[in-house]
């Protein structure tokens, strides 16, 4: 499909950006073929790599500097033109340190100048290989800035996540924001954290701790999670529904719902839910992982680690068949990467 602007782009820079390019290309074409099958609203967008701010917005100051006009390379920029013009600005991470608070306020900085400028809605999204430094929350929700992967209490499964997982939440990010995000972000509704908290909830590590759940409703008053969640769905203008991966299905809240919260300072607080995450169902099993040096991981069954044979060759192994003993490749902040092994597999389902 031809694109509806063109930009100047320039080279990747490393393997990386050209891989989660190449995905999120794919995820454009099936989002396409998603809508024109009826089964959610028509947006149009495009995808660009290596791109400068000069060239799709404009410089970024009238003050001259030694790099007149400024510019901005961006790793890669989901433009969409309609329903409403949304740009999304995507920095792509792939050292095995953590990233720091530095990066996420200088992008935080960029999307607030952008934003002034213009009449565009801009959003950003960080893709780190191996998570973010403690931190880094506040300025992303600052700048409703999403974090891939995201920063959940403990920061550890960060180091044993694989590239293939990596991507595979990029794909869903951009899903979600194309057949749903796009028709309600631009709005004035839109509080800062919206986008951060719903990419959040979309790519968390799983807890693998269900219990029963209830839930205030300024309409209903204490109502069951299970009610609270059927009675939205009832609603004819909230049956469209998303597969993404893992088997789990996103349902998208067109016509929001409210609850009651109490926030640090006792005051109670109305929220809006436009967003339903469904599991993949009966029959899921979860694990906790732990290796010798004590790096805990809680994942479901088909969660994929990096396992190292005898001949020192990497292959991708499921949880449910790891063994105790087996060496997993984590990231290392001094040498890259390094083998631990495997001291606990524990079912968490028994």
């Amino acid at each position: 499909m031809a694109k509806v602007r063109r930009y100047p782009e320039g080279n990747f820079r490393n393997d990386f950006e050209r891989e989660v390019f190449q995905a999120l290309e794919a995820e454009l074409t099936w989002c396409r073929d998603f809508v024109s099958s009826g089964q959610a609203k028509a947006f149009e967008a495009d995808l660009f790599h290596n791109v400068q701010t000069l060239d799709f917005h404009g410089p970024l100051s009238s003050v001259p500097t030694f790099s007149t006009p400024q510019s901005r390379e961006i790793d890669i920029l989901v433009e969409i033109v309609k329903p409403h013009p949304v740009r999304l600005l995507t920095s792509l991470k792939d050292q095995s340190a953590a990233i720091g608070v530095d990066h996420i306020g200088d992008l935080e900085s960029l999307l607030t100048v952008l934003q002034s400028q213009g009449t565009c809605c801009y959003l950003g999204m960080v893709v780190a290989r191996h998570g973010f430094q403690a931190g880094c929350e506040e300025s992303a929700k600052r700048a409703d800035c999403a974090l891939l992967p995201p920063i959940t209490g403990d920061t550890d499964w960060h180091k044993l996540i694989t590239k293939e997982e990596i991507i595979e939440r990029t794909r869903d990010a951009m899903r979600v924001l194309l057949l749903f995000g796009c028709h309600w972000l631009p709005g004035q509704e839109r509080a800062h954290g919206d986008f951060y908290n719903e990419i959040f909830v979309l790519t968390r590590q799983p807890s693998g701790m269900p219990g029963t759940t209830k839930v205030s409703s300024p309409a209903a008053g204490q109502v069951s999670m299970k009610d609270f969640v059927e009675a939205a769905l009832a609603k004819p203008v909230n049956a469209f529904t998303i597969p993404i991966s893992g088997g789990r299905v996103f349902y998208p809240l067109f016509d929001p719902i409210e609850i009651t919260s109490v926030d640090r300072q006792g005051n109670q607080v109305i929220s809006r839910v436009r967003s339903i995450l469904k599991g993949s169902g009966a029959g899921v099993a979860f694990y906790r992982v732990r290796t010798d040096s004590g790096r805990e991981l809680i994942c479901d069954g088909q969660r994929a680690l990096y396992v190292i044979d005898s001949h020192g060759r990497q292959r991708l192994v499921r949880v449910d068949t790891l063994r105790v003993g087996a060496a997993v490749l984590v990231a290392d902040e001094t040498h890259g990467s390094k083998a631990e092994r495997i001291a606990l597999v524990e079912s968490l389902n028994q």
